[in-house]
């Protein structure tokens, strides 16, 4: 009669009919499992472990690589320097060559030459001078001294041309650069203001297009002196270029309003007479001629272009309300209203014969303008000779002051940074 407990059917009853259920059970749960839920392996060779590779080591190379990466992102001096302290410390001068070699002497074999033994006791006497020999090698302390004293008298040679030591001169000119700049732009801004006011009269606008080209220059100046300075800090290469680039820029433009000012200086002598002559005719109609005229001629004591006779031929004595006047009533020593009726040198400023020439107030507008205009040529080409000063005075430090750039050395202007890092002695 069968059983009716449970299982009855499958209970073993010896330890090898225990041990085939087992087997069966495992590999019928292990194709289930392979069928409904697939492992999935994937081969992976791995580092193989050497008994000298330890967290050191790891830790080291790890430095070694965050300090390549950070050097590569920023291109300081100070990075580089930290770089090259960590591979000499580490890895000596190539860290590949020193790694092959070390693992090759100090890693495992497939074939294993050892010499021939011929006796047990001279083996292992050689062997122990061998390891006390090098022992003893590796004990003695590095001596450094030669090195010391080369690079000591590399920089008694090189004196004060590092980077460290130029800044504080490019600071300084950087600074009186921009102290120009101030120049420029209080001089055209006061000439502007106050000495334009017979721009008027010279019938062109090349007066105030100097003046505005030279508040723009000290303008940019300032604003350029100030990337200069944060690229000397900073020691960041593109700023420095384009510093370089920017004043390139400045120089030219200084020597051509420098160029442009004694140019119109030449053209307010040939042509001030007429333009002078095309105003007067305009003085009755247009308030900033009439303006400008009668400032002129109570300032500096004069009447007319060339003499008091010249208002005889103008539009302005044509004029109905003006035919009793012989001249404008700014002509008149004590201006009271008709005054110019009198044509007498009582009353009115008349030609003074200096010189052998006629004293009249073309000849003091002709020294108004050329004063002024020598003065802003005489700024800007002075400016633009400092620059070519500062260029000649930067210019022996090139050979120790280059800039790195993976394509080629780039010679700068300003400050320069050194292409081969004077490390710190140990």
């Amino acid at each position: 009669m069968p059983s009716t407990e449970p299982c009855a059917a499958v209970k073993p009853t010896t330890a090898n009919e225990l041990e085939a259920y087992v087997n069966s059970y495992n590999s019928t749960l292990s194709a289930l499992l392979d069928k409904h839920a697939p492992l999935r392996t994937r081969t992976r060779v791995g580092r193989r472990v050497v008994p000298w590779y330890s967290n050191e080591i790891n830790d080291a190379k790890r430095s070694l690589r965050k300090a390549e990466r950070k050097w590569g992102r920023t291109r300081l001096p100070v990075d580089f320097a930290d770089l090259e302290r960590k591979r000499n410390k580490d890895n000596g001068t190539d860290q590949r060559k020193l790694f092959c070699a070390a693992k090759k002497l100090l890693g495992t074999s497939d074939v294993l030459n050892f010499p021939v033994l011929l006796d047990k006791t001279v083996l292992a006497n050689d062997v122990g001078e061998f390891f006390v020999r090098k022992f003893g090698l590796t004990m003695v302390p590095a001596d450094f001294s030669d090195w010391r004293n080369i690079e000591l008298q590399n920089r008694k040679r090189r004196r004060c041309c590092s980077v460290r030591c130029l800044k504080a001169p490019m600071h300084m000119f950087t600074f009186f650069y921009w102290l120009s700049g101030v120049a420029l732009v209080v001089v055209g801004a006061w000439t502007l203001l106050f000495e334009s006011r017979y721009n008027v009269l010279l019938g062109s606008s090349w007066f105030l297009i100097i003046v505005g080209l030279m508040i723009g220059t000290g303008g940019l100046i300032m604003i350029v002196c100030i990337c200069g300075c944060y690229g000397i800090v900073k020691e960041h290469r593109y700023s420095l270029i384009s510093f370089l680039i920017l004043l390139t820029l400045i120089f030219i433009i200084e020597c051509s309003i420098g160029v442009a000012a004694f140019v119109h200086r030449s053209y307010i002598e040939e042509n001030l007479d007429k333009s002078a002559l095309d105003r007067m005719n305009e003085y009755g109609t247009s308030d900033a001629v009439r303006s400008s005229f009668d400032d002129l001629q109570q300032r500096h004591m004069c009447c007319g272009s060339s003499s008091y006779s010249t208002w005889n031929n103008t539009a302005w004595k044509q004029m109905t309300e003006n035919q009793n006047l012989s001249v404008p009533d700014s002509c008149c020593k004590t201006i009271t209203p008709a005054c110019g009726k009198r044509d007498h040198p009582s009353n009115i400023y008349h030609e003074i014969c200096r010189f052998f020439r006629l004293q009249g107030c073309i000849l003091k507008l002709s020294e108004f303008f050329r004063e002024h205009v020598f003065i802003l040529g005489f700024i800007a080409l002075v400016l633009s000779a400092v620059q070519v000063i500062r260029k000649a005075f930067t210019f022996n430090w090139d050979h120790s002051l280059l800039v790195y750039d993976p394509l080629g050395g780039i010679l700068m202007n300003g400050l320069r940074l050194t292409a081969t890092m004077n490390l710190p002695l140990p």
